[in-house]
């Protein structure tokens, strides 16, 4: 078989691929993270826009006319912008567009200008298609840095808001970041080297891209259940500073006690659903005090401090496992939501993997 029809395979598989899995999240059959997978799936179509001429040619539509070609780009360079609002609406559903978001539109708005200018004046389209160029690649690289901390800071509340972070920390974004600088500095060599891009190598990566992307994307659990906004509830869970004091240490070590005598006798570690403002609710005080007590009263966060429980009824389990319990079993017994959650948990805290410990001898 023929690189060019092996090229030609692969572009139609991850058209194919894009389109449905940009229709999947469009329609959204689960009702979850509505706005996310809004924005997510028209990034998604407007992913699969880059390779609609080569289907077009593929199709006997040997040309393709420039009008169409100046709207379809018109449209693609928003597709940066519409990769952060997912990740932005994933992170946080309540969020809400207020003015500021105006921003969003200024670097659109100047290359929707320069493509005017192209089409008007097209004696001077040798200044303004490397500006055009040079635009794309700089908004590209610009929306993943902002996209990356947007993630980033996402993960960080997490694990002050969660007890369980698998499939809602958004690991899965990062390999279309680093799939889009990939892609970017391939291009914009070829472009300085005046080469033309390898184009069955960059349809390769595209198409492993898209279906790491298509697995674990499919498989999205609703990052927050509470609607309402994130940043609202996080307000007062800010680390506070050394000096500042959020309430008397009478008070502190009264909450302590509580929460210690709370997770002893109902056990609520055992619920792999259980969140700041759960634990708040049956210790019948403010997620802030809450909060607080874990990270100044036990030097923790809240990922670690419930975590820590899960793991020393794991460690109980594997210790007297009359039943035969399978690895699978005991994590869940223990609160864990899954194997690799567990495994992974348990070896950081205890330096050894389930299994492993299961097998030590006792002292």
């Amino acid at each position: 078989m023929s690189f060019e029809r092996l090229n030609t395979i692969v572009t139609i598989v991850m058209f194919g691929g894009l389109l449905l899995l940009a229709f999947i999240k469009l329609a959204n059959p689960l009702g979850i993270n509505r706005r996310g997978n809004f924005f997510f799936g028209l990034f998604l179509l407007l992913w699969a826009s880059f390779w609609m001429e080569e289907i077009g040619s593929l199709a006997g539509f040997n040309e393709v006319s420039e009008p169409w070609i100046h709207f379809l780009q018109g449209l693609q360079i928003f597709m940066p912008v519409f990769l952060y609002l997912s990740i932005r609406f994933y992170a946080n559903p309540g969020n809400r567009f207020d003015w500021n978001d105006a921003r969003h539109l200024i670097i659109p708005s100047v290359f929707l200008l320069l493509l005017w200018l192209k089409v008007r004046l097209p004696e001077h389209k040798s200044l303004l298609v490397p500006a055009l160029i040079g635009l794309m690649f700089f908004q590209a690289f610009f929306y993943v840095v902002v996209s990356y901390l947007k993630v980033k800071r996402h993960r960080k509340n997490l694990v002050r808001f969660e007890s369980t972070i698998q499939g809602k920390d958004m690991n899965w974004l990062d390999y279309i970041l680093v799939q889009i600088i990939i892609i970017s500095v391939i291009a914009l060599v070829s472009n300085v080297m005046g080469m033309e891009a390898p184009g069955l190598v960059m349809n390769v990566v595209n198409l492993l891209v898209v279906f790491t992307v298509a697995y674990y994307a499919i498989g999205q659990k609703e990052v927050f259940s509470n609607q309402q906004s994130l940043d609202d509830q996080l307000d007062d869970l800010d680390e506070p500073d050394a000096k500042q004091k959020r309430m008397t240490d009478k008070e502190l070590a009264t909450i302590k006690s509580r929460l210690t005598n709370l997770m002893a006798a109902e056990r609520p570690f055992l619920d792999s659903n259980l969140n700041l403002v759960k634990l708040s609710e049956l210790l019948n005080t403010s997620t802030h005090k809450l909060s607080y007590t874990i990270n100044t009263g036990f030097q923790l966060n809240f990922f670690q401090f419930v975590n820590q429980y899960r793991v020393e009824k794991a460690k109980e389990l594997l210790r007297n496992n009359s039943q035969n319990y399978t690895v699978l079993a005991i994590a869940y017994e223990s609160g864990f939501n899954s194997k690799t959650a567990f495994n992974t948990t348990f070896k950081k805290l205890c330096g050894q993997t389930p299994t492993e410990y299961a097998k030590a001898p006792t002292s």
